[in-house]
């Protein structure tokens, strides 16, 4: 739901004995549930809520629920209306930015949105539901012109969830699709869905941010940055940080989203390359990978016996990079290299004990060696 509004929530299951309780780990949000005892219930959200996930259950005198991901927004919600799985019947989405809350409901569902865009607009249509959500779904978006040719079609961008920036080439109707398949494939061939099936689409043509850079400060501290997405002005950002340690939302006026950005106690460093040699930890370095082919290279102070423990955030951030750590001596020896440190674990770990005193040079780079600026990362020592 959206800051400042009361949305209907509705339940899936049995109900059991009312009277039913809601509790949420975020204390602002209030629920409000009918006289009668019924499948659907009201949460408020104040305007001063923060945005992002909320954990919520609701429990009577027999037990509780299990906890559910609840997402406060930004942008104007809405629902969608079945049936919308042709041109014919497709929902017809009148102003933008939105955010569609739905449900890819049986096997065989496809789910399309009629838009009218203009030509020089970009498009950005991201999907969330296996990342944020735990639906058990691999969602697809396409962009199909009203003559029914596939324009644009995206499958896995963060994680199995599909993020579409279309640019738009002429004034006209459009139309947003989406269809899904098991996130554990099975034995099936053909589109699948079920009532958890769940999905958030997020729909716009103005500013959407991607990731901050950097996306941690230092607690009590005033930074300077700059926002990676689409639509976006150019200028550079100054990041305050709250003085609360972890994860926290940044709010870009004018935009669809907010992103995460940690809060830690000790320095963070946004330059890589040169020759200087970081002799302080803990430290936190941000950066990108920005070209095809490409690889950021610094240098920290190895100390004999004193091990290292490097931590390379990029997959679990909704970075494009699938980061690769490697260390090398002086002599440009290597001296170890983790690409993923355990099946379906894409983030990059290592532990090392240097055997001398000496600088240790630490490259960063993808794994199939592309680079952009989507391709970022978060590394700790």
């Amino acid at each position: 739901g959206q800051r400042g509004q009361t949305v209907e929530v509705s339940l899936q299951g049995k109900l059991g004995t009312p009277p039913l309780t809601f509790w949420s780990n975020r204390p602002e949000l209030t629920a409000t549930f009918p006289d009668k005892p019924d499948k659907t219930f009201s949460i408020t959200i104040p305007e001063s809520a923060s945005p992002g996930i909320a954990l919520i259950r609701v429990a009577n005198g027999e037990g509780a629920s299990a906890l559910r991901p609840f997402v406060i927004g930004l942008i104007p919600e809405l629902s969608e209306t079945e049936s919308n799985e042709t041109f014919s019947s497709a929902q017809s989405i009148e102003s933008l930015p939105v955010t569609i809350n739905a449900a890819l409901q049986k096997n065989g569902d496809v789910d399309t949105y009629k838009l009218s865009l203009e030509a020089g607009q970009t498009l950005v249509a991201e999907m969330s539901a296996n990342r944020n959500l735990g639906s058990p779904m691999d969602g697809v978006l396409q962009i199909v012109s009203s003559e029914g040719f596939v324009l644009a079609q995206n499958d896995d961008d963060r994680g199995n969830d599909p993020l579409l920036a279309f640019p738009v080439p002429q004034t006209g109707t459009y139309y947003l699709r989406t269809f899904g398949f098991p996130a554990t494939p099975n034995s099936s061939i053909r589109f699948s869905g079920g009532a958890d099936w769940v999905y958030r689409l997020t729909v716009t043509t103005g500013g959407f941010v991607d990731q901050l850079q950097p996306s941690a400060v230092t607690i009590k501290s005033e930074t300077t940055g700059y926002a990676i997405g689409w639509s976006l002005p150019g200028t550079p950002l100054t990041i305050t940080s709250q003085e609360t340690l972890g994860e926290t939302f940044y709010v870009l006026p004018e935009t669809a989203t907010a992103v995460p950005l940690q809060i830690v106690e000790h320095p963070v460093l946004t330059e890589q390359g040169g020759g200087t040699v970081i002799e302080s930890f803990p430290v936190t370095i941000c950066g990108e990978v920005s070209e095809p082919n490409g690889k950021d290279t610094f240098q920290i102070a190895g100390k004999k016996g004193v091990t290292l423990h490097l931590y390379a955030e990029a997959y679990s951030l909704g970075s494009q990079l699938d980061p690769v750590l490697r260390l090398l001596d002086t002599e440009g020896k290597q001296l170890t290299e983790v690409d993923d440190p355990s099946r379906n674990v894409f983030d990059s770990k290592i532990t090392y004990t240097p055997k001398v005193d000496g600088p240790i040079k630490v490259e960063v780079r993808d794994r199939f060696d592309q680079g952009s600026p989507r391709h970022y990362y978060r590394l700790t020592i």
